[in-house]
């Protein structure tokens, strides 16, 4: 024994099978060691019940349990408990689920939205940036865990949690741009004309965030000084706020539930939308890119800092219509994307094969550029389903065709969520656990995992069969 405690390798693979066969002998009737194994057990023990159904439902939630254990303990907040319906209520089960999804749905729309999560994070008195961001990294993990418990519960349905989900990262964006800002105005004076306003792209932009997701943000601001010449005038160090706030976004990203990456856009990226002035987002491509167009229809003002926010998003408004407008002519010239071949029966496949995410960016983008100057609210970047619905209402499509449409887009989007809930160390649904598989079906309202991907399959089929989706323009891979 002495001689293998200096090899490790050597220790393990004589040991463990003695473990497992202790374990058999002595525990026959546990046939699941890893809750009684974890971190989260051994600082949590009374919660057993909960850590084993997490270990064993949501890879994701118990990744980041067993690195941050005291997750655990945001279950169990007054405020959790008090929006849960309890199971002893006199309801029969089935009556029990609808109407704790009614109450979550209720409260992440009315009672729980970004203005009330900013004050709930309690940073506003915080000075340092650093500071902004650990603390918004504590309280984004308790949320998004929060939440993540409801979707493997099937409380919250994965085409619910986008906005929800969306809302917490606008929340944690705004008190961390508003420092970063500070520490630039204290230096080079206030800032000139409407704001500074912080945009969010794709993902984000569209209000459909999943756990782990990659942010790309930009920040917009008038380019003069005032008639003293005072004033810090973004477009002029731009670069230096982009290091500046990609650096302290690093630190509230690192061992994040809710966000992987986030990455402000600097000048010189390669890319159309960058920081800088508004006048020069505006102004766009000269030529038709199919980057630059997603990017402009998904774009959406997380918050304002200035002395004329309204101002500021309205003139945004304006640009981000116009350049919808502008490149619209030319959208058929855009070349458009050789269907993938059917693969296997998986979700993933699905989700990136034909009349899928990516299918489904095009067609909501084909309809905002073919009628969003004729109906201005078109051009809206609130997400595929919100377009479709508008065409519908607009008598652009059939009603009963808008409306499929827009639940298979639902679907779809609210599978992909799920999928980065199920996300573990198997990142495929063919090493799964049927104990993960039963979280995806609750999470999708299905009742079971091959009705999901029958669903899915459905979904797909009506994105393709949409017009809009063979004559709009290529979008790339989806944000």
């Amino acid at each position: 024994m002495m001689g293998l405690i200096l090899f490790p390798s050597k220790w393990f693979q004589k040991m463990d099978p003695l473990v497992e066969e202790w374990r058999r002998k002595y525990y026959p009737d546990i046939k699941d060691w890893r809750a009684l194994s974890s971190e989260a057990y051994r600082h949590r023990p009374e919660s057993l019940p909960l850590i084993s159904e997490i270990i064993r439902d949501a890879p994701c939630l118990a990744r980041y349990m067993e690195v941050c254990y005291p997750l655990i303990d945001s279950v169990a907040t007054q405020r959790f408990q008090q929006i849960t319906v309890p199971d002893n209520i006199g309801m029969e089960p089935d009556e029990v689920l609808l109407a704790q999804r009614g109450l979550l749905r209720l409260y992440y729309s009315q009672e729980f939205g970004c203005t009330e999560m900013i004050e709930d994070m309690n940073i506003s008195e915080m000075d340092m940036a650093e500071d902004v961001a650990e603390n918004a990294q504590i309280w984004c993990n308790d949320q998004a865990f929060q939440i993540g418990v409801r979707m493997m519960r099937g409380h919250v349905l994965g085409k619910d949690a986008g906005r929800p989900l969306s809302n917490m990262v606008d929340a944690a964006i705004t008190p961390l741009a508003r420092a970063v800002l500070d520490e630039f105005i204290a230096h080079r004076g206030p800032v000139p004309g409407a704001g500074v306003g912080f945009v969010a792209l794709g993902r984000l932009g569209e209000r459909r965030v999943t756990f782990e997701s990659e942010v790309e943000i930009i920040a917009l601001a008038d380019g003069a000084l005032d008639i003293e010449g005072n004033g810090f005038v973004l477009e002029d160090h731009a670069a230096e706020f982009c290091r500046r706030f990609n650096k302290v976004a690093a630190q509230w990203s690192t061992n994040n539930m809710l966000v992987r990456s986030v990455h402000m856009q600097p000048p010189g990226s390669g890319n159309h939308s960058v920081t800088g002035a508004l006048e020069r987002f505006a102004n766009g491509a000269g030529q038709p890119d199919a980057d630059f167009l997603r990017e402009a229809a998904s774009a959406r003002i997380v918050c304002v800092i200035g002395d004329h926010p309204d101002e500021f998003a309205e003139r945004f408004e304006e640009a981000r219509r116009s350049i919808l407008l502008r490149q619209a002519p030319w959208a058929d010239d855009i070349p458009h994307p050789v269907p993938d071949a059917e693969g296997e029966r998986l979700l993933p496949a699905i989700l990136e094969g034909p009349g899928g995410l990516r299918d489904l960016q095009r067609a909501a983008l084909g309809l905002r550029l073919q009628y969003g100057e004729s109906h201005p609210d078109m051009t809206g970047g609130d997400g595929p389903a919100a377009a479709f619905r508008k065409a519908g209402e607009h008598g652009m499509l059939e009603s009963q065709t808008a409306e499929a449409l827009a639940e298979a887009a639902e679907f779809l989007l609210g599978v992909e969520c799920v999928l980065s809930l199920a996300k573990g160390e198997q990142a495929g649904e063919a090493h799964w656990e049927d104990a993960v598989k039963a979280t995806v079906a609750r999470a999708c309202d299905a009742g079971d995992f091959e009705e999901v991907v029958a669903k899915a399959e459905a979904a797909t089929a009506c994105i393709a069969a949409c017009p809009v989706a063979v004559a709009g323009p290529d979008v790339g891979e989806p944000g």
